[in-house]
């Protein structure tokens, strides 16, 4: 059993930076198949991801597929329970128990742990790869930031030192990227260039950067033996595409429908519902030199959309609206909103004395994947702006040529789901904008990291409300990023599997034990 002294609810960790959201599931919908389904056949179950692969390591796979992929052939100390964004369950670990004060934590292993090749998996296994995680430049490097002591006093004993009080670490413990690698990995930055090992519940067949691979079952893991024999992926960016592929038996699981989708589903499928960890951004490049450097334009864009009216069209109209800085199905101190509700008197005040003063111009961009809700979003961004002056031209533009063009700073405004900025490591701005992924505000603010610091150490409610308070005033004077809700969507599964594989909040697949 995981042990943790929590103060507060912390609904904080994301996988991907630029990708579909993450879900969490919360329901059923779609249309009833009849007659019972058939057993599962769980020797080969296939899937389709939007995007392809790119790294396998745990330290530098910073997308959605890369995390999906990581999380089962990285196994970590503790994993979330399943639908859960916050409870966490013992893996390689035995017991994870915090100290008093929340600032020391010691990992207990479990007897005799192996890699997929039958060497030992011991704590200094866990200190590399924790210590690589923090060290290695790059957009998983966050996760680490607040780790400054490891040590490993035997071979099943792990403690982490953290330079602040922090309540829901083992949540930062379940994310992919704090994956156990060998300590071999940590010395040889060609590592998995070669033939890896793993520590999770699959090993990769095939290559895992190609259009199509597979991942078998580990018979090494430690964690809960997986059900299916067999996970065979496919690249398949349209969506559409993927939808004819389940409805026609070529594919058992896809992980991202349109909400209006999820109603024609028919015969032995069926759409799960889920609510996103993730939330819906309009990211404007605030880096210097652009139009969106300048705050005011930034903050009355904020101020001048019906978030309702965006949210809506994307995801339908169970959405969660998200105003501040904080995940819309969080629970935080109050107060949590910034930009309470629409107010176009504030947003024509703000542009007075600005480049758009007299109206301007921009590109809006979106993954092209995402076409069917980041579109509808656009084109409502676009009639909302409009009076304003505010002059869109709407982009969509292919996944990893959007994801370069974000690194790059190559794009003026983007329309994206993600996770991330969720983080409070990210929103804090400890990312090298020139090795990272980091695409808002230039992301440095020199305010923000102790505000986050000063709620994460709070100990009383009244210090929590204070400590949130400043978060927020510090987020609505700088606002990076403009937040509009949470993510509402389905995902489409074969409906004698609903059981056996769906998504977890972390973008992870969830697969059932045996």
């Amino acid at each position: 059993m995981v042990k943790i002294r929590k103060s507060r609810s912390t609904v904080l960790w994301g996988a991907s930076i630029l990708a579909t959201a993450s879900l969490a599931l919360t329901a059923c919908s779609g249309e009833g198949t009849g007659a019972s389904p058939a057993p599962a056949d769980l020797t080969e179950v296939h899937v389709d991801l939007t995007t392809a692969v790119t790294s396998i390591d745990p330290a530098t796979g910073p997308y959605l597929s890369d995390s999906v992929i990581v999380g089962l052939t990285s196994g970590r100390l503790v994993q979330f329970v399943r639908g859960s964004a916050t409870e966490t369950e013992p893996v390689l670990a035995e017991s994870v128990t915090a100290s008093s004060d929340a600032t020391t934590y010691t990992v207990v292993l479990k007897p005799d742990l192996t890699f997929s090749d039958g060497s030992p998996l011991t704590s200094e296994d866990v200190v590399a790869s924790l210590t690589r995680l923090r060290d290695i430049p790059g957009p998983n490097q966050s996760y680490a930031e607040m780790i400054v002591d490891l040590a490993a006093p035997d071979t099943t004993t792990v403690t982490i030192g953290l330079s602040m009080p922090f309540a829901g670490f083992d949540q930062m413990l379940a994310v992919p990227a704090m994956g156990i690698v060998p300590a071999a990995a940590a010395t040889n930055e060609d590592y998995f260039q070669g033939e890896p090992v793993f520590s999770g519940p699959y090993v990769p067949e095939g290559n895992v950067k190609g259009s199509s691979f597979s991942l078998v079952r580990n018979e090494t893991f430690a964690g809960a033996v997986p059900s299916i024999d067999k996970l065979d992926f496919s690249v398949v960016a349209d969506t559409p595409t993927s939808v004819k592929r389940l409805q026609s038996g070529d594919v058992d699981f896809i992980p991202a429908l349109p909400h209006e989708v999820s109603a024609q589903l028919s015969g032995d499928v069926t759409a799960q519902q889920v609510d996103g960890l993730a939330s819906l951004f309009i990211v404007p490049n605030n880096r210097p030199g652009g139009l969106f450097e300048d705050v005011r334009i930034r903050q009355a864009i904020a101020w001048a959309i019906d978030r309702e009216a965006l949210a809506t069209s994307a995801f339908g109209p169970d959405v969660i609206l998200q105003s501040g800085p904080y995940p819309a199905v969080a629970d935080y101190p109050v107060p949590v909103k910034v930009y309470a509700k629409q107010d176009i008197a504030q947003a024509e005040k703000l542009l007075q004395g600005t480049a758009c003063e007299n109206g301007c111009s921009f590109t809006v961009s979106y993954f092209a994947s995402a076409s069917d809700e980041a579109g509808r979003v656009a084109a409502v961004l676009q009639q909302q702006l409009e009076p304003l002056g505010l002059n869109m031209n709407i982009q969509p533009v292919e996944d990893q040529q959007f994801i370069q063009n974000s690194v790059d700073g190559a794009f003026d405004l983007n329309i994206v789901t993600f996770s991330k900025f969720n983080a409070p490591s990210s929103a804090k701005g400890n990312f090298d904008p020139a090795a990272t992924m980091c695409i808002f505000a230039g992301c440095e603010n020199e305010q923000i990291a102790p505000a986050f610091n000063d709620l994460f150490g709070a100990q009383t409610p009244q210090d929590q409300e204070a400590a949130s308070a400043q978060v927020l005033q510090v987020f609505e004077e700088w606002t990076p990023i403009i937040p509009v809700s949470g993510v509402t969507g389905s995902y489409g599964v074969r409906s004698n599997l609903v059981d056996v594989i769906g998504l977890q909040p972390n973008s992870e697949l969830w697969i059932a034990g045996q």
